[in-house]
């Protein structure tokens, strides 16, 4: 009997959007799926190579260089040699990192209205917290600038804009059965 194809699922997009619920409710469907979160990935906050936003007296992580990628991919790669059934990938800059993208067999992307993302986000404790002015001058910037990217670079990306979950939910779960036939 042949082994079970291993299915890489990503999931990006902008904060707050429902990356990680869509990613939990997916792991709910296939117990046995695996979840990686590129939140597990950011650098300390004393690591040196943190871009540093003078005016706002705060690190900006909002960008890659934020995240220790080589380790996310490399545990990525490790998992894929461990694990039949599906890899579930979630954070707000996947696609940005090519080597990352690569290994998504579907891709999916979440997108929001500003206010609404400023609304959401304003409810979630962070660590640090945001300072004032950080939406602003980082996390919308920056989520434009990384949806562009995508937009412009990666194949084969359906995107959710402003969807309710179980959306999200229904369509990926209909995408995972018709790869899985």
């Amino acid at each position: 009997m042949p082994a079970k194809k291993l299915l890489v699922v990503g999931i990006s997009g902008v904060t707050c959007g429902g990356k990680s619920t869509l990613a939990r409710n997916l792991q709910e469907k296939y117990p046995d799926a695996t979840v990686i979160s590129q939140d597990d990935y950011f650098l300390d906050v004393m690591d040196p190579r943190h871009t540093w936003i003078e005016e706002l007296d705060h690190i900006n992580f909002d960008i890659l260089s934020s995240l220790d990628m080589e380790r996310m991919l490399s545990d990525a790669k490790e998992l894929m040699e461990l694990t039949t059934g599906i890899l579930i990938i979630e954070g707000f800059s996947i696609f940005n990192c090519r080597h990352i993208e690569e290994l998504c067999n579907l891709k999916y992307f979440f997108k929001l209205k500003k206010e609404v993302c400023r609304e959401r986000r304003s409810r979630r404790e962070y660590d640090p917290p945001d300072c004032p002015g950080y939406f602003d001058r980082c996390v919308w910037p920056e989520h434009i600038e990384q949806l562009k990217e995508v937009e412009r670079t990666v194949e084969g990306v359906t995107y959710f804009e402003n969807v309710e979950s179980d959306h999200a939910l229904e369509a990926v779960l209909k995408d995972v059965r018709r790869e899985s036939e």
